[in-house]
């Protein structure tokens, strides 16, 4: 599965990673899909992901099923059928509600819509425990907006919703609803976000999750300002989005894209990836240094760029407002292995020229990428 990033800047920590898997593709015959394709699709890999979850009643809940209903353009299907999903990895002993069936739809149904209409979780011990929305999310292509508010089974009017959450299809490239053996074993997939901040699971007002940006402006001479990028503005994934590709053991298969940083009032010249991230030199022959350093300290931030930068090729100019860093650029590599968090670090320079010499002040981000469970067939 490609993993499309929309919009991103400054996020709290993803603290629950859940995938989904609605059940298998049934096997028949569909002229519209070509021969040997399946007559129904089935969610072949959902992602869910929980993100600042500490602060909200959902935390420590074990994500079981997605639940939902159909349009009346769904073929073999009625209004009135509720359709489920399960997690993949759950193991607990809990059901889907008593009705409904797996999720499916017939190939090249184009026109079919999904809704969600609530999300199951185990509390660790077995019991069930459901929220529902006030009224039946339709799951688009994209994701909506702005999220919608979950609530406790059989809530009051005028109650606080628990969390809010936000969700898409993701389709094989040939296709809405297109059979396609190359895209996730033929299905199509759904995203699934939620959190008790709706910025949080917001395209409006935040990010969708997946990074976590920390900007550290530094100099050492009060009259010559540090860059300051991603600070006022959020981060941009451009109209090629950030695409890293995973396989089933979490090997990148594929890489494009990148991410776009924009300043608000101090630009910089030049930036390097600093893959270790912030060094301390602790000698000058032969140069030496101990990791981790300290990013608020101005002599370990220049000693990391200078050595950085005396590589060929690994200083690069900025000739941009916002200037693009690609996703190739900061280690994201075919053949490299995800499977947590990962953080890469970018220093951006800044150079005042004056009658005395010239002053370096700099700007250290931090992008922590943290990955959905998902994998390419």
């Amino acid at each position: 599965m490609r993993i499309p990033f929309l919009s991103s800047g400054f996020s709290q920590k993803v603290e629950s990673i859940l995938t989904v898997i609605g059940g298998a593709l049934i096997l028949g015959s569909c002229s519209g899909s070509g021969a040997g394709a399946p007559a129904f699709l089935g969610p072949s890999n959902v992602s869910s992901v929980g993100q600042g979850l500490s602060t909200g009643p959902v935390d420590g809940l074990i994500g079981a099923y997605l639940e939902g209903t159909y349009s009346a353009a769904c073929v073999a299907h009625t209004t009135q059928q509720v359709w489920s999903a399960k997690v993949s990895d759950y193991a607990g002993s809990i059901s889907a509600t008593a009705g409904t069936v797996p999720l499916q739809v017939v190939a090249d149904n184009t026109t079919c819509e999904f809704f969600l209409q609530d999300v199951v979780f185990d509390n660790g011990s077995g019991t069930k425990v459901t929220y529902v929305v006030a009224s039946p999310l339709q799951i688009g292509d994209s994701y909506a907006a702005t999220p919608v508010g979950f609530f406790t089974q059989g809530f009051a009017p005028g109650a606080d919703a628990q969390f809010f959450g936000n969700i898409r299809l993701d389709q094989p490239p040939t296709g809405r609803f297109n059979y396609n053996p190359e895209f996730d074993n033929g299905g199509f997939g759904m995203d699934f976000v939620y959190s008790p901040d709706p910025n949080l699971v917001s395209v409006t007002n935040g990010p969708i999750v997946f990074f976590q940006v920390t900007p550290i402006g530094i100099t050492d001479d009060a009259n010559v300002n540090p860059p300051d990028y991603a600070t006022g503005t959020p981060i941009d994934f451009g109209t090629d989005g950030f695409t890293v590709g995973l396989d089933a053991n979490a090997f990148v298969v594929d890489v494009s894209g990148g991410m776009l940083l924009k300043y608000t009032s101090n630009p910089g010249e030049d930036w390097v990836y600093a893959p270790l991230g912030i060094g301390h030199q602790v000698s000058t022959s032969p140069v030496a240094f101990t990791y981790p350093g300290d990013a608020t300290n101005y002599n370990d931030v220049q000693d990391t760029y200078n050595l950085i930068a005396g590589t060929p090729g690994a200083e690069m100019m900025i000739s941009a407002n916002p200037f693009e860093v690609e996703a190739s650029q900061i280690g994201f590599v075919v053949g490299e292995q995800i499977t947590g968090p990962v953080s890469v670090t970018i220093i951006i320079k800044h150079t005042s020229n004056s009658d005395s010499g010239s002053i370096n002040a700099y700007e250290v981000v931090v992008v922590t990428y943290n990955p959905p469970v998902t994998h390419v067939t």
